[in-house]
């Protein structure tokens, strides 16, 4: 018979916090780990690199390894993670889903703030550093496995690491929030989907317009509902329709269409056909003329624009 898993919860909170994890005679402390984890990037036997001034005057790169004492309890925090992702996630509130999220967060940045950068050929690293962030690289990828039953990582990926662990990349992924999809990221706080307007027009993806119309039309259905029972009419003098029409004037809108004397149209990108600086006369360069001298010199053609036309969804409010 299986064993079934037991939370004790804290009720002092409006909404619970998980204290404990027992199944059977296992038992997974969530404060323990939440405190361990949360101090791990001011353990006092993390590696680091300080620049110090070498006897020529000039400056240099002095790196202190990490000690055992640190990797044994960076070791436990991420097996502390697995445990909880291979046995109990399934079972648990999304609340506590989204707090061991956040861990997993913490743990990615204080493992990218280590000397480990074994990829760089000219900094320092420690020698454990490939093994430590290739293992690491790994298990993060299990746990996406996990969770979303995806081995090869797509789009569906709820854990994120940039591949900056194992390899040197350009790209910055540190502000993702792992237990949300790529395209989720757009709505979090501070997403350009979800950042205070500055003007008319904002960018949304397509799944936020859905979530927003699905929102609006289940807002639609209640209030329909409440109009048809009882408790409107003691509620309220407003006739049905205009208490309709009323709602449906505030309401998100998706699909109408307009005409006017000048129709919107996109607007093609502003870049002249072909290499902007082919002669490489211009004396203040932009990045994008330095871009096509480097693809000049590797004999790379200039990208062209598919069509006439570039297109971008966007919201206008009005």
């Amino acid at each position: 018979m299986e064993v079934p898993m037991i939370r004790i919860d804290n009720w002092d909170h409006e909404s619970p916090v998980t204290l404990y994890y027992h199944s059977g005679t296992k038992e997974l402390n969530f404060k323990a780990v939440y405190v361990n984890i949360k101090k791990i990037g001011q353990h006092p036997g993390r590696g680091s690199l300080e620049t110090v001034r070498g006897t020529d005057g000039g400056e240099a790169l002095q790196l202190k390894e990490c000690d055992d004492a640190f990797l044994t309890k960076f070791s436990r925090c991420l097996a502390r993670l697995l445990e909880y992702f291979l046995n109990i996630y399934d079972l648990d509130t999304p609340l506590n889903n989204a707090t061991w999220y956040h861990l997993v967060d913490v743990l990615l940045k204080a493992a990218l703030e280590l000397p480990h950068r074994f990829y760089l050929p000219h900094q320092p690293s420690c020698s454990h550093a490939k093994g430590f962030n290739t293992k690491f690289e790994r298990t993060l990828d299990l746990i996406n496995s996990m969770v979303t039953g995806d081995k090869k990582g797509g789009p569906g990926r709820l854990i994120h690491h940039n591949g900056e662990l194992t390899a040197n990349v350009v790209t910055d992924g540190s502000s993702f929030k792992s237990g949300l999809t790529v395209w989720e990221q757009f709505l979090t706080r501070g997403s350009p989907g979800m950042s205070e307007a500055s003007g008319s027009q904002r960018h949304i993806p397509m799944g936020g317009l859905a979530i927003l119309q699905r929102h609006t039309e289940r807002i639609r259905d209640i209030a329909q509902k409440y109009t048809e029972s009882e408790d409107y009419e003691k509620d309220h003098t407003m006739p049905k329709e205009e208490f309709m029409a009323r709602l449906d004037n505030v309401s998100f809108k998706l699909g109408e269409e307009s005409e006017g004397l000048e129709p919107v149209r996109t607007s093609s990108i502003l870049r002249t056909p072909g290499f902007n600086d082919p002669a490489k006369l211009l004396q203040a360069p932009e990045r994008s003329d330095l871009d096509e001298r480097l693809g000049s010199m590797r004999g790379v053609e200039p990208i062209q624009q598919p069509t006439e036309e570039f297109e971008i969804l966007r919201v206008k409010e009005e």
